[in-house]
């Protein structure tokens, strides 16, 4: 993932992510699950953030949007119980590629 926004509200489901590898491979972008996620299941690269109120702001449109297309209610989700997850540093993979 090199740069964008992942929202994953696993509606319907106990908890959003189950599985191990979450955010593999990241280096720019981040990834935003509603939710408490462990940290055994996050992948190489990827670390949790603190999810604030300034974050949901600048969410909050995205969910809106979504409640809006498929007929959720977006109070349902405009909450702070998420997991952010982003890059570990800023050059994750940087002895993958050059020697230094």
């Amino acid at each position: 993932m090199a740069g964008c926004l992942v929202l994953v509200f696993g509606i319907g489901k106990d908890k959003a992510m189950t599985d191990r590898g979450i955010g593999s491979g990241i280096h720019g972008g981040e990834i935003i699950i509603r939710g408490e996620v462990d940290y055994f299941l996050l992948g190489v690269g990827a670390k949790k953030f603190k999810f604030t109120e300034s974050d949901l702001e600048c969410i909050a449109p995205v969910i809106k949007n979504f409640c809006e297309q498929f007929g959720y209610d977006p109070a349902e989700f405009l909450d702070t119980n998420y997991t952010q997850i982003g890059t570990a540093s800023s050059r994750p993979f940087a002895s993958k590629y050059v020697w230094e």
